[in-house]
């Protein structure tokens, strides 16, 4: 047999997310997965040689022709990385869908489905809380993995207890939607009513406090002449006490609020800007719109696209 080259390629090509072809159809040197055994193919003194199983179980093969067509070919497409076929081979540790089984623990929980869905909760929670006792480190996959199967099944029970929330509040949803359909029309129609009067007594009642505001200026012109007259300083006035009585149609009236008028927009938006913490409420409002513009294609003085890492 003359003497083979070590060349991981090929295993490092389908670690890489490729799909390399394997024309020859021979055994390619790297880490792989057979059924539930690991498997090493490296070359010792030009002989490529496999070693498939677990520390202490290993059996050693001949990687040649026709160790491709009865062996490799069934996991030739089944790499794994180096630190996986470590943890599995040489310590023993499963592999990472072969975390711990609820079955045994669910046949004791209780016969009502939502107080077994908060046992399986609680387990699920202890199980998780014991696994991060220990860090998960870079490099350390295995381990890695099997805390997302953890995640999965947590997401899986979130799904179950939804649905089950949305099964029970369904009948309530459905009286809440009666009532709301029974009673809001005719509110809304009798607020339609309370609007339709005030509007249309609104310049009868604007007029009405106008009159009222120039009869007392009338007055005091009045009291300040006839002080005049008599040689007596003008009397001070107080401001007047309006009664309601006085600018009130029944229930209408005249009122009044204070309401902030921008004269000059940008200069009113660079003096919250050069707070030393601008409001929270103008930041977030500004931020929606530079990312709309610059999605589009707008350049926005002071304001950039940032790619933002999370963990999903």
């Amino acid at each position: 047999m003359s003497a083979v080259r070590e060349d991981f390629s090929y295993w490092k090509a389908q670690l890489a997310g490729q799909n390399p072809e394997l024309e020859d159809k021979l055994p390619r040197c790297g880490c792989y997965r057979y059924r539930g055994d690991p498997v090493l193919i490296r070359v010792v003194d030009g002989t490529m040689f496999a070693w498939i199983g677990r520390k202490g179980q290993q059996r050693r093969a001949v990687a040649d022709a026709g160790f491709a067509e009865t062996t490799f070919s069934f996991f030739c497409r089944d790499a794994i990385s180096s630190d996986l076929y470590d943890a599995v081979a040489n310590r023993n540790e499963p592999w990472p869908e072969e975390i711990e089984s609820l079955d045994d623990a669910r046949s004791n929980f209780p016969t009502d489905p939502f107080e077994a869905l908060m046992a399986e909760l609680e387990l699920i929670e202890l199980k998780i809380t014991e696994f991060f006792k220990i860090a998960v480190v870079p490099g350390d996959d295995v381990r890695a993995l099997q805390a997302d199967k953890w995640k999965e099944r947590a997401r899986d029970l979130s799904g179950k207890i939804e649905e089950m929330r949305v099964a029970e509040k369904k009948p309530v949803d459905q009286q809440a939607k009666d009532i709301q359909r029974k009673f809001v029309p005719p509110r809304d129609r009798a607020d339609a009513l309370v609007t339709k009067v005030n509007n249309g007594l609104s310049a009868y009642s604007l007029a009405k406090k106008r009159a009222v505001e120039a009869q007392e200026a009338a007055d005091r012109e009045a009291r300040a002449k006839a002080a005049a007259a008599m040689g007596e300083a003008a009397p001070v006035e107080q401001a007047p006490v309006r009664g309601r009585s006085k600018v009130a149609t029944g229930s209408t009236t005249v009122r009044t609020r204070k309401v902030a008028v921008i004269t000059d927009l940008p200069a009113c938006a660079a003096f919250y800007a050069g707070w030393e913490n601008p409001p929270i409420e103008l930041v977030d409002l500004l931020k929606g719109f530079a990312k709309k513009n610059i999605e589009g294609g707008v350049a926005v003085p002071g304001a950039e696209l940032r790619t933002l890492e999370y963990v999903a």
